[in-house]
């Protein structure tokens, strides 16, 4: 098993061991069955990433998400969910439908809530213009009132994704060279959800 593969392991873990300890404290408390989630976000690169062992560039990359996310709240506090979507990124050129496992835990029962969120999953190579690869992000947010039921999570945070086997023009001093290679871009993201 990978390094990705040990952090979704430990994660899940992790995850595990908080909604059980919440969903025993808050048995009583009176909640939605299922919680959807539907995110915008802008992603913008951030260090740099390395090319074989030999090249390091600067992480010049942007993308833009979309991702819906199927949640189940345990108690008042925490929601655990699936997320599926597609992050499109420019320098360089990748497309990847990422599936994740999503937590949400909220510091309070009140609507307008700082919260903190981390996801963890695969992105899936549909066609070849897709990538697959190792994604994972950690956010901390903040959830207001939007109407009678749905709610707003504004959210900031630091994302990594691993592209995996993809082809790479490197220019040299004696022209283009052509590589397949797997790296990890870092990046710094701006969400927006709606819950409802």
């Amino acid at each position: 098993m990978g390094v990705a593969g040990k952090f979704c392991v430990q994660l899940l873990v992790i995850v595990t061991s908080i909604s059980q300890g919440l969903c025993q404290a808050e048995k009583e408390a009176k909640v939605k069955h299922f919680v959807g989630i539907v995110q915008v976000g802008y992603l913008y690169g951030i260090g740099t990433f390395n090319i074989d062992s030999d090249i390091t560039a600067f992480n010049r990359g942007k993308a833009l998400r979309l991702r819906l996310t199927a949640s189940k709240p345990f108690g008042r506090h925490l929601m655990i969910g699936i997320g599926a979507g597609l992050d499109g990124y420019h320098d360089p050129q990748y497309n990847t439908l990422p599936v994740v496992l999503d937590a949400k835990y909220f510091l309070t029962e009140k609507i307008r809530s700082l919260f903190v969120s981390v996801n963890s999953g695969m992105a899936l190579k549909l066609s070849e213009n897709f990538t697959s690869g190792f994604t994972g992000a950690f956010n901390v947010g903040y959830r207001v009132p939007s109407g009678r039921r749905a709610r707003i999570c504004l959210e900031i945070g630091l994302n990594i994704q691993q592209f995996s086997q993809v082809n790479i023009t490197v220019l040299t001093p004696f022209g283009p060279e052509f590589r397949n290679d797997t790296f990890i871009l870092k990046t710094f993201a701006v969400n927006v959800g709606i819950l409802f």
